[in-house]
């Protein structure tokens, strides 16, 4: 029995299938989020345990025409049935993914999009329904009954692994994540999309022109990360740029460290108080893409501990520590504090005002202000911040 249940996959991307013009999909939409409903309740009354969740939306580009995308689909669907779903299936993609314009998902774009959602699941139910990202990748138009492309694959690649590095922030809110990264793929090969037989662009395993199969460069994504598990380590970055990960277990610890730049990115390593000195040896593994585009991974073995190491425009690297036994004496909570309100309307030289309740405060730590703006690229973006007890 599976443990969770996506009641359709990308159905509003389909909502014209039904009727003759585009102004008639709303209606679809609603209907379409009503069947989620009937369908959570009749699934959880034979299988209590099991979690029903949806839409699984292909084109989460909520901000398009200023927010219409948000309130004809996502807020439409919460209102009619978020009450009876477990979690919220979304697919992040760089790219363009059935409808919508192209765009770079990963970093910024993602969290404001899952933001949202989050922000306005407080707002109805006083708490946060968990996410489940049931595809995360990249795709394209066009990119169906081509020739393999190691290239492809390495753009892929890089949009895995940003997407991965920012869902990782939040193990307190998601259930799942699944890369968009198929077996053999063998329907494809007798699809009408693809006359010549090529292989499917997301595949782990290609079929060869000699009739045998192989791997792709696909599976560089599971080699960079085998094993990276354990406690999260409290771990920081001042760069926006960069995105940092850490976990430890027994005798072992990894620091992920993903650059979103178009460009190099040096980085200073500032290891807390003694815990360089547990470090016995370190093996890096760096994913990147070659000056020919092609996707690399190495392992390099490091003696000495780092101080600094430079990353290339779309690298993730993995440290591999090696650490003599030691037991974690402090812990860090970390709390997430939403607004009574989200999507108020920008107007020039009038304030906008958020509050947010039940901040538990303490004598150490932390606090970061997280504030996600749709505008048009032509428009102004400065702001001014204000905080208030």
């Amino acid at each position: 029995m599976p443990k969770y249940y996506e009641v359709m996959n990308e159905p509003f991307v389909h909502a014209k299938d039904f009727v003759k013009t585009y102004q008639e999909t709303n209606d679809v939409i609603i209907e379409m989020s009503k069947f989620h409903k009937i369908v959570a309740e009749k699934v959880k009354a034979k299988v209590p345990n099991i979690l029903v969740g949806g839409y699984s939306a292909a084109w989460p580009e909520y901000d398009k025409n200023n927010f219409a995308i948000w309130n004809t689909r996502m807020k439409v669907f919460m209102d009619l049935a978020g009450e009876n779903m477990d979690f919220f299936a979304t697919h992040i993609y760089d790219g363009r993914n059935v409808e919508g314009s192209f765009n770079y998902r990963s970093g910024s774009n993602s969290e404001a999009i899952l933001d949202l959602i989050e922000s306005y699941s407080y707002q109805k139910w006083g708490k946060v329904k968990p996410h489940l990202i049931s595809e995360y990748g990249f795709t394209a138009k066009g990119l169906q009954g081509k020739p393999y492309s190691p290239e492809l694959n390495g753009v892929c690649l890089m949009s895995y692994n940003k997407i991965l590095m920012s869902l990782l922030d939040k193990p307190d809110r998601l259930l799942k994540a699944v890369p968009f990264i198929t077996g053999k793929a063998a329907w494809f090969y007798k699809s009408e999309k693809n006359k010549e037989g090529h292989p499917y662009p997301w595949v782990l395993i290609r079929k060869t022109k000699n009739e045998t199969y192989e791997y792709t460069h696909l599976k560089k994504f599971w080699e960079l990360w085998k094993d990276v598990n354990g406690n999260r380590i409290y771990t920081t970055s001042n760069n926006p740029d960069i995105q940092v990960n850490a976990f430890s277990k027994k005798e072992k610890a990894y620091v992920a460290i993903n650059n979103l730049a178009d460009n190099e990115q040096t980085i200073n390593l500032d290891y807390l108080k003694q815990s360089k000195a547990l470090i016995k040896n370190l093996t890096i593994r760096r994913s990147f893409i070659s000056e020919n585009g092609i996707p690399q991974l190495l392992y390099v073995k490091e003696k000495n501990t780092l101080s600094e190491i430079t990353l290339q425009a779309g690298e993730t690297i993995i440290l591999d520590y090696d650490i003599n036994p030691t037991k974690f004496t402090n812990s860090v909570t970390e709390t997430n504090n939403y607004s009574n309100t989200c999507l108020q309307p920008i107007t020039a030289k009038q304030p906008i005002t958020f509050t947010i309740g039940h901040v538990k405060t303490s004598k150490k730590g932390n606090a970061t202000i997280k504030m996600g703006l749709g505008r048009a690229h032509n428009l102004s973006k400065n702001l001014l911040l204000k905080l208030m007890e």
